[in-house]
């Protein structure tokens, strides 16, 4: 009842809520009811439901609450007292209210108690108990310890040669060219006063840089050559692959960045002869000297995926139904002239030109008939001929004989 009272948790009790809880059968509580008396009395049902609904701090917000000494409503500070009532309207058990209490507190950094071991602030033994605290097995903790006591000797932190001087542009310019890794960028961070909060949005966001551009890690200037000439002599074999990677680690890339660089060169010149021999391909079946089904088998010979060369003969097969050029007559009639038609043939293409039968006729009259002999087909362009259906097979056969 004290914890009800003291939290005014019976405050701001609205009066209909009281009257509607009388209404269902729910008025005083007599007195006795309740373990120690309360809030029997004066204290209705509906007073009790109404102080049970609140809902109290976390325990993380009763810590800071505790750190910062905020000043409650009744002019006190929130101090030890107050976070130990908290702790138990919260139900937490009595055994377990201390040792709440004692971690509280935040851990000294990696960084700041280097920097009190270096500056003879805290001793070997305070060194090893942060690190122990911040979650080290024994065994780590001594390891970091013995690491701090070799790197960052008593009396060592001259300004002039520590590295953690180091402004954020070269902190960044070292990160993004992985010549240190995100937990010493975040630690030279730290060393440059940035609070630990701040460093971590600091390399959330060159991550997130990264993320979208990778070619970031790219942008160091070049001494010499520049890495569009070095790549270019490279596809053209000007350099070999170690020339040209020597180039590259000596105009800034980092030998990881210049191998990427040079393999996605490769990658390119693949793909440009691996188009090459499509193109080839398409083009034989756009002249029907290979059928769609031979298009198909030719380049999932390549090593393409399926979905890819489904999608090709396929664009191919459209291509070829919209197409809408025909012949002209002066093509019909010099195929005429030259053997390839036969006058079936002649009056039929004439026809399908919009012509008329008779004049049709007429026009295959004015054709006259060649004295010269027909001019002999190439078995290809019989073969071409037959394909797109311009000759019967038995044409065919006859004018290969």
């Amino acid at each position: 009842p004290e914890i009800a009272e003291a939290f005014g948790q019976f405050d701001e009790y609205p009066a209909r809520f009281g009257e509607l809880m009388e209404l269902v059968g729910f008025g005083l509580r007599p007195t006795g009811t309740v373990a120690g008396g309360g809030p029997g009395g004066g204290r209705t049902w509906g007073e009790a439901f109404w102080a049970a609904h609140w809902d109290l701090p976390s325990i993380t917000q009763g810590f800071e609450m505790y750190h910062r000494e905020v000043t409650l409503a009744d002019g006190s500070r929130f101090d030890e007292a107050s976070l130990n009532l908290l702790l138990r309207a919260l139900d937490v058990m009595p055994n377990w209210r201390e040792p709440l209490r004692q971690i509280a507190y935040r851990v000294i950094s990696r960084v700041d108690i280097r920097r009190l071991y270096q500056d003879g602030v805290s001793d070997e033994d305070k060194v090893r108990e942060v690190y122990r605290h911040l979650g080290y097995t024994p065994e780590d903790a001594d390891a970091l310890t013995e690491m701090v006591k070799i790197r960052y000797p008593r009396g060592g932190g001259d300004d002039k040669d520590d590295l953690r001087q180091l402004t954020l542009t070269r902190i960044k310019e070292a990160y993004f060219r992985r010549l240190i890794d995100r937990e010493e960028a975040f630690e030279k961070l730290v060393a440059l006063d940035h609070s630990e909060e701040d460093a971590e949005l600091v390399l959330s966001i060159w991550d997130f840089d990264l993320e979208w551009n990778p070619s970031l890690r790219f942008e160091v200037p070049f001494k010499d050559l520049s890495r569009s000439v070095i790549t270019d002599a490279y596809r053209r074999g000007v350099f070999d692959f170690n020339r040209a990677l020597v180039e590259l680690v000596e105009g800034g890339l980092t030998q990881d960045d210049a191998e990427i660089v040079l393999e996605l060169e490769d990658v390119k010149l693949e793909a440009e002869l691996t188009d090459m021999e499509i193109d080839l391909i398409l083009q034989d079946a756009r002249a029907l000297d290979i059928t769609l089904a031979e298009a198909e088998t030719r380049l999932l010979g390549l090593g393409l995926e399926v979905a890819r060369v489904t999608f090709l003969v396929r664009r191919e097969e459209l291509r070829q139904l919209t197409k809408t050029r025909t012949l002209t007559v002066s093509h019909i009639s010099r195929a005429l002239r030259d053997g390839i038609f036969t006058d079936a043939v002649f009056l039929e293409k004439v026809e399908a030109l919009g012509y008329t039968a008779d004049d049709a006729s007429v026009l295959l009259g004015l054709e006259g008939r060649p004295e010269q002999a027909k001019r002999q087909l190439s078995r290809s362009e019989v073969e071409r001929l037959l394909r797109r259906q311009e000759i019967t097979a038995a044409d065919a056969l006859a004018r290969l004989d």
